[in-house]
């Protein structure tokens, strides 16, 4: 269940994206939950191997003042979030260090995929590149394209995607969608995108057709064993990617839920790539489960 939520910040409007969706998962969580703000700061002075050979600055750019500016804009967003209960904290040191540090003490890192960096380049932001690869807590990440066409509330959440691929990983963040999908009272749509060889014969046709029902038959075998959740599943032939994205657009999900890794992935390595290329593409919010 989730009761501690943990939201970084760069002081950007970006990275304050994910503010209704805060409020949206709160409202629905119920009143225990309680929500940290964080936000790192890296002091001037620690910068410089040799400080002694550091340009002098005025006090104006001094850590002292550059971080009580921080703490202003913290206790800012505090106030922005009335009704909430949420507390607030600058972390000495780097980003995305910071974050996984204290995701240990969460139940749900909730972050945009962008911040001061833009959305210009991809790189989904590096930070939160790399706390969807090193947190072991769930990170629900805001992407770019759910920025960019955010809505300032989010009132309801009615389907619930996540992708399988017959990995452990994969299972676990089955797990995570049914609790999520009985939080929301949302459908839960389970989906494999089947990898299909060129058709050049008739042996390729067989192998392809073979690989759909055995993909069908495990998700009904999933679906079957499912309780107290509505759910249904869909197997789909793709050529050179799994369509996760396109297929959470076109069935309007609201979220997908998928996990760090499938069957190429190593535990704790790094994002498995139709993850980390979901994070980049998906309209929607994704969670990334470990």
């Amino acid at each position: 269940m989730i009761r501690k939520i943990l939201v970084p910040l760069d002081g950007s409007e970006l990275s304050e994206g994910v503010f209704p969706w805060l409020r949206f998962l709160a409202q629905n969580l119920g009143p225990e939950v309680e929500v940290k703000l964080i936000r790192s700061f890296e002091p001037p002075s620690t910068v410089y191997l040799l400080p002694e050979l550091a340009v002098p600055t005025t006090n104006a750019f001094s850590d002292d003042y550059l971080g009580g500016l921080i703490l202003e804009y913290l206790n800012r967003k505090v106030e922005e979030l009335d009704g909430l209960e949420v507390s607030c904290h600058m972390c000495l040191g780097e980003a995305a260090s910071q974050i996984l540090e204290y995701s240990e003490e969460s139940d749900l890192v909730l972050m945009a995929s962008h911040g001061r960096g833009g959305l210009g380049k991809w790189l989904l932001g590096s930070v939160a590149t790399k706390v969807a690869r090193g947190a072991t807590t769930p990170v629900m990440v805001v992407g770019g394209k759910v920025l960019e066409r955010q809505r300032k509330m989010i009132h309801e959440l009615n389907k619930i995607l996540v992708p399988l691929d017959g990995s452990k990983a994969g299972e676990r963040a089955l797990q995570a969608g049914v609790e999520m999908a009985g939080v929301f009272d949302a459908e839960l749509i389970l989906y494999t995108g089947v990898s299909q060889v060129e058709l050049q014969h008739q042996f390729a046709l067989e192998t392809n057709r073979a690989g759909l029902n055995n993909a069908e038959t495990y998700l009904s075998s999933l679906v079957d064993g499912l309780e107290g959740v509505r759910a249904s599943f869909h197997a789909q032939e793709t050529y050179g990617s799994t369509g996760i994205a396109e297929f959470a657009e076109k069935t309007e999900a609201g979220l997908i839920v998928m996990g760090s890794h499938g069957r190429s992935g190593l535990e704790r390595w790094l994002l498995g790539s139709e993850t980390e290329k979901t994070l980049q593409e998906a309209h929607c919010p994704v969670l990334v489960t470990h």
